[in-house]
């Protein structure tokens, strides 16, 4: 009873007596394997960062339910999560292009 109590306080997901059934054995392994494979996908999920396809605003689900976290701009994002101001700026391809439109519009 001991080492049962002692396999719960770990996290176990069963405790088995001896003798069991191979049957059984069998299906505890693959109970586990399947949420193993749960978790990790869990995990995989929780990585990825939702970004509005329109306005390209950031959903902060920390600390709450997934889906239900504020939308912030990449700059307030960036501010709130790594202390990192932003400033404005072109990459060489957007300045080339803010150029040629700009020659267009003259």
């Amino acid at each position: 009873m001991t080492s049962a109590i002692e396999a719960l306080r770990l996290n176990a997901d069963y405790y088995i007596l001896k003798p069991c059934e191979p049957e059984e054995m069998h299906f505890r392994v693959s109970r586990c394997l399947e949420k193993l494979e749960l978790r990790r996908k869990i995990k995989a999920y929780e990585t990825i960062l939702p970004v509005c396809c329109v306005c390209k605003k950031i959903r902060d689900d920390s600390g709450r339910d997934p889906g239900t976290g504020e939308w912030l701009s990449v700059e307030q994002y960036m501010w709130t999560k790594a202390g990192l101001a932003s400033s404005s700026t072109y990459c060489p391809a957007c300045a080339e292009k803010a150029t040629e439109q700009l020659k267009q519009d003259i």
